[in-house]
């Protein structure tokens, strides 16, 4: 862009001199995709989960250079995602996952196959999809909350044939006294892709899992809170690769490792924890922690441990995986929402 008619200074010059110019060059570029002219383009910081979109457009996960750059975090209402399929616990709680009667009853027949708790989707058609988690909550102890679970984002390519291997997060136990034992750990919800090459064994399955994304469930009210509210789910990833620490009061269990005592990661059947001398305390299906004294820790891609203060008081949330994670987030059980680029 080239300006005329301007006096311009050379301000290098003592005293300074003017001159006028008929035709004058800024240093300023204007091209777009420069710093004064910022646009949005894939490969750096991600959008901003609150951006707005201009009218005619949907917002999507996406990545930009400013956070104040919607070019690229918006489509157009004829790329929007469209929703094709919500899952959840098909009406299920506690710390086992649903029945194919329970899912059938809520999807209807068959649109569904259900094996050991674990819904399984044949992908019908090749695009791209939005996965939309969220963990389960943990459970509340008296008048006190159990944290809430979190929320991930990830926008993956999928085949018409993949089939998907979903968990999704149940609550954890409520007590509803001031009196012993804390509230149980919410479950993880998890998306994987059966990968005959490149997965890890799912027991009971026969098939093997990648692992696509994870939302946290959160931790359980220990038995010496009355008020206030537990940790959520996690938005960072966590170890995936080490076990949870916790006592009598359980860690929650993450994608590889189950937790510490009974609560089972997402490979190993998923289930939630329970204590011996109490059947009613459990954690949630997602790999949620049993309580004891104190709550119990929240599933997810790695488990929440149990030692914050000393064993058997505090736990954290289980940690997420995704494009876009936020933390405790969710109030209820874990959700799946499912979305197709139109």
């Amino acid at each position: 862009m080239q300006f005329s008619g301007f006096k311009v200074a050379d301000l290098q010059t003592n005293p300074p001199t003017y001159n006028i110019t008929a035709n004058y060059k800024p240093l300023l570029s204007l091209v777009p995709g420069s710093g004064a002219f910022p646009i949005c383009r894939g490969g750096s910081t991600q959008c901003p989960s609150n951006v707005r979109c201009p009218k005619g457009t949907v917002w999507r996960t996406g990545v930009c250079y400013t956070p104040d750059c919607v070019a690229e975090c918006c489509l157009s209402e004829s790329g929007a995602m469209k929703v094709i399929q919500e899952l959840t616990t098909c009406g299920k709680a506690g710390s086992t996952g649903p029945s194919q009667a329970n899912c059938d009853a809520f999807y209807g027949p068959g649109k569904v196959v259900v094996k050991n708790g674990y819904q399984l989707l044949t992908v019908a058609k090749t695009g791209s999809y939005q996965l939309n988690l969220t963990g389960a909550r943990g459970g509340n102890h008296g008048g006190g909350k159990g944290g809430f679970g979190a929320r991930a984002i990830r926008t993956v390519s999928l085949k018409a044939g993949d089939k998907l291997i979903i968990v999704i997060g149940q609550k954890g136990w409520d007590n509803p006294s001031n009196g012993d034992w804390g509230g149980g750990g919410g479950g993880g919800t998890f998306v994987a892709q059966a990968d005959p090459s490149l997965g890890s064994p799912v027991q009971h399955l026969n098939l093997k899992a990648k692992l696509i994304a994870a939302a946290g469930g959160g931790a359980g009210l220990n038995d010496r809170r009355y008020s206030g509210q537990a940790l959520g789910g996690r938005a960072e990833e966590g170890d995936p690769a080490t076990q949870a620490l916790g006592g009598s009061s359980e860690g929650g269990a993450g994608f590889q490792i189950n937790g510490r005592i009974r609560a089972k990661s997402f490979l190993n059947g998923a289930a939630g924890g329970w204590h011996r001398r109490n059947d009613h305390a459990f954690g949630g299906f997602g790999g949620g922690g049993a309580p004891y004294n104190g709550g119990g820790g929240g599933g997810g891609y790695d488990g929440g441990d149990c030692t914050i203060g000393g064993t058997d008081h505090d736990c954290y949330g289980g940690s997420s995986l995704g494009d876009d994670v936020k933390a405790a987030v969710n109030s209820g059980h874990g959700k799946l929402v499912i979305a197709m680029q139109q």
